[in-house]
């Protein structure tokens, strides 16, 4: 009689392994078709914390054009990536979700003009990349995030003109790279950013290839003392009138490495900016 009920109570034990296994996708899936997405409600009503990476990227154009099956999600234990999806306008689906346990990946999506849809999201495990989204005008939807645990990038988006929906942002881990987004007028989305690289032994920021950037005032409450490599290049419309302040004078000042050159009056090379905070 005792065998008999351990034997029904390993049953009950892998049972019940079994229907908590199956309340998301196995790890390693990667959604290449809508089908795929919807049928998260149906079959995977329960899942609320997927384990693993959560990987969008369609097998073929236009496979894919909704997120709203993914509306259960509050947790990914990975990484979080959204690539070359060519119909995606939105990113609404993903409105519950609260954290990220790896990076978050958004590259090549040419239909998206914000972050809609992100507004539950407040933290970043690694590193976060937006690149390549030719119709980005702005980071609207960003507004619950506080911090980026790893290296934030914003590189090549072209009509992004403004960094809103960063203003809750206070902590980027790594470095912060903002290259190649011709549009980009000011940094004021990052008024509230107050450190970079607080963890990393070399942390950089590197501000390049913004022709349209006219100053820096977004970063005034930055605290530059955790960095160990500071770029400023190729930024022609940016100007001694738009320095960031003390924070930057003070490394300036330090003898911190840094590289200035192809930009505005006031602004053209190390020498200059040092002499302009006597």
């Amino acid at each position: 009689m005792k065998r008999r009920h351990i034997y029904f109570t390993l049953l009950v034990i892998l049972g019940l392994g079994s229907t908590l296994a199956a309340q998301c996708p196995p790890p390693g899936t990667v959604f290449t078709k809508q089908a795929q997405i919807d049928a998260m409600r149906t079959q995977y009503p329960s899942c609320s914390r997927l384990e693993g990476n959560l990987v969008i990227q369609e097998a073929q154009p236009g496979a894919v054009t909704s997120l709203e099956g993914l509306s259960g999600l509050n947790d990914v234990t990975g990484d979080v990536v959204i690539r070359r999806v060519r119909d995606l306008a939105s990113l609404v689906g993903l409105d519950n979700l609260q954290r990220i346990g790896g990076e978050l990946n958004i590259q090549g999506n040419p239909r998206l003009t914000n972050f809609n849809g992100l507004g539950s999201l407040t933290s970043v495990g690694s590193q976060t990349i937006i690149a390549n989204n030719v119709n980005l005008s702005d980071l609207s939807g960003l507004e619950s995030l506080t911090i980026i645990n790893g290296s934030l990038y914003l590189r090549r988006n072209v009509k992004l003109s403004r960094l809103n929906g960063l203003a809750s942002l206070t902590s980027i881990v790594g470095d912060l790279v903002i290259s190649g987004n011709p549009t980009l007028l000011s940094l004021d989305g990052l008024a509230s950013l107050t450190n970079i690289g607080t963890t990393s032994p070399r942390a950089q920021l590197q501000i390049t290839d913004n022709p349209s950037l006219q100053d820096l005032s977004g970063l005034g409450q930055l605290n530059f003392s955790a960095l160990t490599y500071l770029e400023i290049t190729n930024c022609p419309s940016l100007s001694g009138s738009g320095r960031s302040g003390e924070s930057l004078c003070r490394y300036l000042s330090s003898a911190g490495r840094a590289r200035v050159y192809g930009n505005g009056a006031g602004f053209d090379s190390v020498e200059v900016l040092r002499s302009g905070c006597n």
